[in-house]
């Protein structure tokens, strides 16, 4: 489960898992497709975060670097995130981002850290 440090609500309901880096050859060429993409190395990376969403799941509006000391401290501050978004479904169920314009199926981003 992820909370919200200060109201302590749920704000991700989906069910997922983590898988090691290198874990196997399918796992390797997704993680070379990410560095080539990202400009980015692998050894630089987490494990890659698969998760499922069922009807009515949600992952809140979110920040995706480390606000504690613990997470910072292994591994270092996330600087970049890479979204895959797999479906078999035509429409409905993608997820949305309000300032990007069009469909997309992968987007890196930066983290937001100016106030680091």
């Amino acid at each position: 489960m992820v909370i919200d440090s200060s109201s302590g609500k749920e704000v991700r309901t989906s069910s997922g898992t983590f898988l090691p880096r290198g874990r196997d050859k399918t796992i390797k060429d997704i993680e070379k497709r990410i560095a080539d993409f990202s400009y980015i190395p692998v050894e630089h990376g987490e494990g890659l975060q698969i998760l499922h969403y069922e009807v009515g799941q949600k992952y809140e509006p979110h920040f995706d670097y480390f606000m504690d000391d613990d997470n910072t401290e292994n591994g270092g501050q996330r600087i970049a995130t890479v979204l895959m978004y797999l479906s078999n479904n035509e429409e409905g169920d993608e997820p949305v981002f309000p300032s990007v314009k069009g469909n997309i199926s992968a987007v890196p981003w930066w983290n937001e850290l100016s106030e680091c």
